[in-house]
Order: C-alpha cells, then structure tokens, then sequence
C-alpha cells in the first residue's frame, strides 16, 4: 500500500510538471490564484523541504490557477518551468509531462476539456528505448478511448 501511495504521488507531481497557462491570457482572478499558488511552493522550496514543484488547479474548464517555484533537481540551477500544448482532438490545450527518476518512468498526459487523464509508469528505465515505448503505449490508449467514446 505505501508503495501504492508514493506511485501515486510521483504521478500527480508529474502531471503537475511543465504546464501553464500563460500569465497574459490570466483575467485577475486567476493570476492572483497562480500567485498565490507561486507563493506557497516558494514557502515549501525555501524551507528545503523539496528542490522544486509545481502545482495547478485544474477543472473540466481547463487550467484554472498554476504556479511553480524552485528547480528541477537538488544541486542544479536549472529552474523548474511550465509549458502546455494544444491539440485539436483534445478539444484544448494539454498538460504534459514524461520523465524518470533513476527507477521509475512515467509518461502523463491531462485533457481537461474532455475530463480524461492518461498514464503510462513503467518500474524500469532503459535510456535507449523506455521513453519511445511509454509514449507509444499512451498513444495507444488515447485512440482506444476516443475510439470507444466517440469523442
């Protein structure tokens, strides 16, 4: 069960990791959500409790509120950023995230408009080949479920 938790966890950081919503398209409301999300990581980053994080609000709407503070690993200088994409059959934009950590990988993807999440975590990580194949198993699961939902 522990084990099932920090799986867990690891998925919902990961989710969570490189998305945004640009702070131009914010209304007022928003950014100060985002800000005040900023500042609580900042909080937990500064008081050395993890190197870096991000965390958003995230509705059938969409994004609502994102922020993040710190950097990407313990001893590195390379800031911890957000990005999002957007895809036509996801009716909006996406967050994304793939990456290991030394032991398990996982490969994430949040269609908020359409209210679906998908995950693919493999307990191995082989440099050469687990990203291509945790990305085709994605996918893959992406067009099983359009198929059957029709959407």
């Amino acid at each position: 069960m522990k084990d099932r938790k920090i799986i867990v966890t690891i998925i919902v950081l990961l989710i969570l990791v490189f998305t945004s919503i640009s702070a131009c398209s914010q209304n007022k409301k928003t950014q100060n959500k985002s800000a005040a999300i900023c500042h609580e990581l900042s909080a937990i980053v500064t008081d050395e409790k993890a190197p870096g994080m991000i965390a958003a609000i995230i509705s059938g709407e969409g994004v609502t509120a994102i922020g993040s503070a710190g950097v990407r690993k313990a001893g590195s200088d390379v800031l911890i950023t957000c990005s999002e994409e957007n895809l036509e059959w996801a009716k909006g934009k996406v967050l994304t995230h793939n990456g290991s950590n030394g032991i398990w990988y996982s490969t994430v993807l949040v269609a908020p408009k359409i209210n679906r999440a998908y995950v693919v975590v493999t307990n191995s990580r082989d440099f050469s080949a687990t990203g291509d194949i945790c990305s085709d198993m994605l996918n893959k699961l992406i067009k099983m479920d359009l198929e059957t939902t029709g959407d």
